[in-house]
């Protein structure tokens, strides 16, 4: 499954992150970034997968990079929580 995440205003890695492990998935992470041209912009996907050894591929783990953990609460259809999830960018 691929889960695409690009959200200028919200970090949603650690909800999909919380899925993939509540559901026993595999992910890997992918940014895509163009570079430090105005009007482009970057994309984020995650890939999930039951099978670990599609992942570990050799065109999906050039891409990937390590995400780190963060603590967040599983979603469900009781809690889903964006305030935990805010970017901050001071000017």
């Amino acid at each position: 499954m691929a889960v695409h995440i690009t959200n200028r205003h919200l970090d949603l890695a650690p909800v999909v992150q919380k899925l993939a492990d509540h559901h026993q998935l595999k992910l890997a992470y992918i940014p895509y970034t163009i570079g430090d041209v105005a009007w482009h912009y970057g994309s984020f996907w995650m890939l999930l997968s039951r099978d670990a050894s599609f992942l570990e591929g050799e065109l999906i783990r050039s891409g990937a990079v390590k995400l780190e953990r963060k603590n967040v609460r599983l979603w469900t259809d009781d809690y889903a929580s964006l305030l935990p999830l805010l970017k901050y960018e001071s000017r």
